[in-house]
């Protein structure tokens, strides 16, 4: 008999969930387990119950001996048990010992052969031991001989977990069929044709279902989902506002919000994140999206007000949210902090080009010019450096030189630009990277180089200024040209 319980445990994946398969086991048995108990009320008496559940206290434990110890004494009692023998199994397995655990599993399996709680909790503990064909097996050769709601749920959530998506919706499209009138199990349906890819089909399905229940909030939701499958993003966002509409819960919110971005709306979603938070304020799904649209609109006052909120929130996000942060402190002339936050996450050893150019930048702005060049030079070892920031950084380089008249380095970064140029069939050798301006000074007066962090374009501006006669001596003495 298909029961709600079963399809809405089966529904969440809670039985066949198998991130970890410790927990998998630890959970589904119990499941199956406690569903036996509900079917057969009387088969534990009072002193059964209490065995089972001092043995499920030590097992919470991680105490294995002592689980298995007490699920003995309460078999000396109750030899008879099946629910019991099915504990002792689990236990076994859960504690390591899983080929004791399936040599007796299949002993019960023998005597049992037609049970259907043994069959499941034997294809379980073989798929669990890495035997997922005879786990497959098990549970076909059964459903050859019985109709059953419970084992096909089983069975199509195994293929699932396994990536046969197309076995999965082969084995659920009968209980689909006869279960027409529940919404649950189209759902569920769905979910596996948009699996298998067969998005279209889940749709119709989902129509269907809508037909008979048109408010159901569940149907609607994959609904959604299988026109974003599709890339009727029109289709989701019309679907998602009624939902929102009549059910304005932060997963709402959220799936309306991606489906924004996804039509380039990123205005709207960006709303939507921010009502998620007004639901959830700890909702680090909306920070992620606010504090990257933040930085790309130049919003830093409130991206610096989210950062701190998502970091007092969950600390371990620092890592992600220290690259928005900085840049947003410089940006809003707050250098102190800035540099703060910077040395924290170059502490990590990032490897990208930007934290280490933004701190050369920095200490070229404190006038801490040979600090700056290390920074410099490692950005321009970074893989995801752009050709326009090579530029950026050389002109900066180029301006330290110049300022600390170490015109050795300057030749000698010339003689690399006019051998590259050469390499690659220039003629003529290449001036230096950037624009310089000439002051009417004479050498006794040095070059000075600028850097200044620009709100407006979120780009950081390098000038270099340089005293004409310092101009002239380049070009006489070491062939350099700045024009």
């Amino acid at each position: 008999m298909f029961t709600e319980a079963v399809l809405s445990v089966t529904h969440q994946k809670v039985a066949v969930t198998l991130h970890n398969q410790n927990q998998l086991m630890k959970t589904a048995l119990k499941i199956l387990l406690l569903l036996l108990l509900a079917s057969a009320p009387n088969i534990y008496s009072q002193t059964a119950e209490e065995f089972y559940d001092k043995a499920v206290k030590f097992e919470e434990a991680n105490d294995y001996a002592n689980a298995l110890a007490t699920v003995g004494k309460a078999l000396e009692a109750y030899p008879a048990n099946e629910a019991l023998y099915i504990y002792n199994v689990t236990l076994l397995f859960n504690s390591g010992r899983q080929t004791e655990a399936l040599a007796l599993m299949q002993s019960l399996a023998d005597v049992n052969e037609y049970d259907e709680l043994m069959i499941k909790t034997h294809s379980l503990l073989l798929y669990n031991s890495g035997d997922k064909q005879k786990a497959f097996a098990i549970l076909e050769t059964f459903l050859t001989r019985h109709e059953s709601a419970d084992t096909s749920i089983l069975l199509s959530s195994l293929y699932e977990q396994d990536g046969r998506f197309d076995k999965a919706v082969t084995v659920f499209a009968p209980l689909a069929a006869t279960l027409a009138d529940n919404p649950k199990a189209q759902v569920r349906y769905s979910e596996l044709l948009m699996l298998a890819g067969k998005a279209p089909d889940a749709e119709k399905v989902l129509l269907t279902a809508l037909k008979k229940e048109p408010d159901n909030q569940y149907v609607q939701y994959q609904l959604a989902e299988a026109y974003v499958a599709q890339k009727k993003y029109n289709d989701a966002l019309a679907t998602l506002n009624t939902l929102v509409a009549n059910h304005p819960v932060e997963e709402m919110y959220k799936s309306r919000g991606i489906c924004y971005r996804l039509l380039g709306r990123d205005d709207m979603a960006y709303a939507d994140c921010l009502a998620m938070l007004q639901i959830n304020d700890c909702s680090m799904d909306a920070f992620g999206f606010i504090i990257e649209y933040e930085f790309l609109n130049n919003k830093f006052a409130d991206l610096i007000e989210h950062s701190n909120k998502a970091l007092a929130c969950n600390p371990d996000a620092e890592g992600l949210l220290l690259p928005f942060l900085f840049p947003a402190y410089y940006f809003m002339g707050q250098d102190a902090k800035a540099e703060a936050v910077l040395d924290k996450f170059l502490a990590t050893n990032p490897t990208t080009a930007s934290p280490y150019f933004v701190k050369g930048a920095a200490l070229i702005k404190q006038g801490r010019y040979a600090a700056a060049l290390p920074f410099l030079e490692k950005s321009l070892a970074m893989q995801d450096i752009k050709p326009e920031e090579t530029q950026v950084v050389n002109h900066m380089r180029v301006g330290i030189w110049l300022v600390t008249e170490q015109y050795d380095a300057l030749a000698d970064f010339s003689d690399s630009l006019a051998k590259t140029a050469a390499d690659s069939g220039g003629k003529t050798s290449p001036k230096l990277p950037g624009n310089f301006s000439v002051n009417p000074g004479s050498r006794s007066e040095k070059a000075t180089v600028t850097v200044t962090f620009n709100q407006q374009d979120t780009r950081i501006l390098c000038t270099v200024s340089v005293p004409v006669d310092t101009v002239d001596m380049l070009k006489e003495r070491y062939g350099i040209r700045l024009f």
